[in-house]
Parts: structure tokens; sequence; C-alpha cells
């Protein structure tokens, strides 16, 4: 439901292409103060009876941990952004949605790192997050710059893929252990 309330913020009307800098600042402010107000809200929600004492897990600090090389990834995202922004918003139908959900992602990840489970909050977005990354490697308005920005993107995503999934064994994606 996260994404589709970001998309109705910013694209109120069907017909909307263009995103009003008022509409870009509320929907950011709305995602940080979501963020933000996420586990003091349950914690509120727990502690009135409303919620169940057993979610008290999921804010238990002991088995959760930081996902540095998401972040780097993103970072390294949000660089090319910056650097294809207008042709990035030029090209793309409703990019500034995508861009949003990329920085929602960024977010999301770093908040996961505060509750057990909390990168299964972030996946909501990823999936927005690897269209952004399609779309970006359609930027260039040179042909030879269009093929290192593929290049480079299916890179970065195959490090991505061989770190996370196949030397980490995210998901057990290989049933057995590579031995590297």
């Amino acid at each position: 439901i996260a994404p589709l309330l970001v998309h109705r913020t910013l694209y109120p009307k069907e017909s909307l292409r263009k995103v009003s800098s008022t509409r870009r600042i509320v929907t950011s402010i709305t995602i940080v103060a979501a963020i933000y107000a996420f586990t003091p809200t349950v914690m509120l929600l727990i502690n009135a009876g409303i919620l169940s004492r057993k979610y008290l897990y999921y804010f238990n600090g002991e088995v959760t941990s930081s996902y540095t090389l998401v972040l780097l990834f993103l970072i390294v995202e949000g660089a090319a952004f910056l650097l294809f922004w207008k042709q990035f918003r030029k090209n793309g139908i409703h990019a500034d949605f995508f861009i949003f959900c990329s920085f929602s992602f960024l977010l999301l990840v770093i908040f996961a790192s505060q509750i057990n489970y909390g990168k299964r909050i972030a996946a909501y977005f990823s999936f927005l997050n690897i269209i952004s990354l399609g779309m970006l490697a359609k930027c260039p308005d040179l042909a030879s710059n269009r093929k290192i920005m593929k290049f480079l993107v299916f890179f970065v995503v195959l490090v991505y893929w061989l770190y996370v999934y196949a030397y980490r064994n995210a998901s057990q994606t290989f049933p057995y252990v590579l031995g590297i």
C-alpha cells in the first residue's frame, strides 16, 4: 500500500506528468516522519493493548544486522540519479515516483537495521527500485554512452547478486556451500 500512497501523493490526477516542488517536499517529509514514527507508534499500540505483546520480538535489537552492501549499492545508484537527473526525468513517465521509491528504499534499508525482519518492510520498495535501475540505463543521450551505462548497471547488479546471493547465500539460493 505504501508505494501506492506515494504515487497518489505525487500524482493526484492521472493526467499529471510533472510534479510540483511542494508535492516532492511533502512526500519526502511524510516518508521520513513515517519512518521515525513507526517504532514509537507500534510500541504505543502494544502498551495500549491494541497489538499483542508478541510483536515486541520485532523490536528487540539483538538479532538485527546492518546491510552495508545494500547501502553502498543504493549510494552508487543515487549518484547515478544525480548525474542523469534531467535525462531521467525527461525520459521516464512518472520519474519522480521511481526516484521517491528509490529514496524510500534507501531510508527503509537504514531503518531495517533497527528492527528484526526490517528488510522485509524495505522489500516493498525494492521492486520499484529495480524498475528505476532499468530506466537509468536508458538515460544517456548518445548510443555509446547508453551502452556504457547498461554495462555499468549490469556490472553493479552482478556484483551485488554475487555477494548477496552467491557468497552470502541469502535465502539459501544455493543449496550447497561454494567454499569461497
